[in-house]
């Protein structure tokens, strides 16, 4: 039988033991005013990407992409992709997937076939859902404390199938 008031979700240094809620608009406002405030986050580009764009109540979180800035000065960026993430869970309950990456592309662009390597930075190397693994970036390499970066051909190969059997994603949106 399951414990069903058992949940833990891990991504270290984050660890969250309340189930999160699916977003809205309005908490995501909430939380981009919050977000936008942060210490150093001005030298960045805030981009707002997924599932999210094109109908809120078909996922349960929202990608949050970060480019640009001073990449040598990874304690800023940590403080902020980590701050960012807590604040969804703790003042909003809801899951904000956030990473830099060193390049964005529309759709139309990807569709034309243009691949490239986005250059990632996440917090986090794995995240643990329930004793489960949900993910785990193989190949990252370890940056800060917190922070690890990856390298991926973007888009991957099954977003790009999607694409081609007319799946329509949106393009990312600017933030600041």
């Amino acid at each position: 039988m399951i414990n069903k008031k058992y949940f833990t979700y891990i991504r270290y240094p984050i660890i969250v033991t309340k189930p999160w809620s699916r977003p809205n608009k309005k908490k995501f406002k909430l939380w981009k005013k919050d977000f936008l405030s942060l210490k150093g986050i001005e030298n960045y580009e805030i981009w707002l990407t997924g599932k999210f764009l094109k109908n809120p109540k078909d996922t349960w979180d929202i990608d949050i992409a970060l480019t640009g800035g001073d990449k040598s000065n990874i304690l800023e960026l940590e403080k902020i992709l980590v701050t960012g993430i807590k604040i969804g869970f703790e003042k909003y309950n809801m899951l904000f997937d956030i990473q830099h990456h060193s390049k964005l592309t529309s759709v139309n662009r990807q569709l034309a076939g243009e691949r490239y390597i986005d250059d990632m930075i996440v917090v986090s190397n794995i995240a643990i859902k329930n004793g489960k693994i949900m993910y785990y970036w193989e190949g990252a390499k370890q940056i800060s404390k917190y922070l690890w970066s990856v390298s991926r051909i973007r888009p991957n190969q099954k977003c790009y199938k999607e694409m081609l059997q007319g799946h329509k994603f949106a393009d990312p949106v600017k933030l600041n």
